[in-house]
Order: C-alpha cells, then sequence, then structure tokens
C-alpha cells in the first residue's frame, strides 16, 4: 500500500509499542486461562519462544524480577492425587504417600 505525500507514517517505536500492547494483551490472556502456554500460543499462531520473551518484558514492565516466583495453589488430600497449578502453565499431578 502507497503511502500519499503528507500522510504521517508509523515510525519503529510506534509500531514496536503496538506490538507490545498486542503480545502483553495476549499474555494476561493465556494467564487467565486454563490453557498451556503451548497450546495457547498454537490457537493464537505464535511462536512459545515469542510469548516468553514477550512474558520477560511483560514482568520487567510491572516491576517484577523474570524470575520471581509464582504463588501456586495446592490442594493436599491424602491418598489421592494432588494438583499443583501455576498460572500459565500445565498441570503437575502428584500422588501422595500415606
Amino acid at each position: 500500500m502507497a503511502l500519499k505525500q503528507g500522510e504521517p507514517t508509523e515510525g519503529k517505536g510506534q509500531l514496536r509499542e503496538r506490538q507490545q500492547d498486542k503480545m502483553f494483551s495476549l499474555i494476561h490472556q493465556c494467564q487467565s486461562g486454563k490453557e498451556s502456554v503451548k497450546r495457547f500460543c498454537t490457537v493464537q499462531g505464535i511462536a512459545v519462544s515469542a510469548y516468553y520473551y514477550w512474558l520477560k518484558k511483560y514482568k520487567v514492565s510491572r516491576g517484577m524480577n523474570a524470575s520471581d516466583f509464582v504463588p501456586v495453589r495446592i490442594s493436599f488430600i491424602m491418598d489421592e492425587v494432588t494438583m499443583l497449578i501455576a498460572p500459565g502453565s500445565t498441570d503437575h499431578r502428584l500422588r501422595c504417600a500415606a
């Protein structure tokens, strides 16, 4: 598409900001959902590596250290399967010994 003379062009900074807004929105959706990161990325048509690249930037922009721990909800019942669920990750099931 050709630009007409006098039309404003979008600079690299504006493109990057728009891309960042889009990726941050996707990260928020992924972390709010129940799908694995791999499945979410496949459905959205983005590379898993790109997701983690932007996740690191997302955390830094929120004042979080990229390696900060994430709270995990743990349910515990003896002799049953226990599920550990971390936001944006797959479920991990452990067998509890009595």
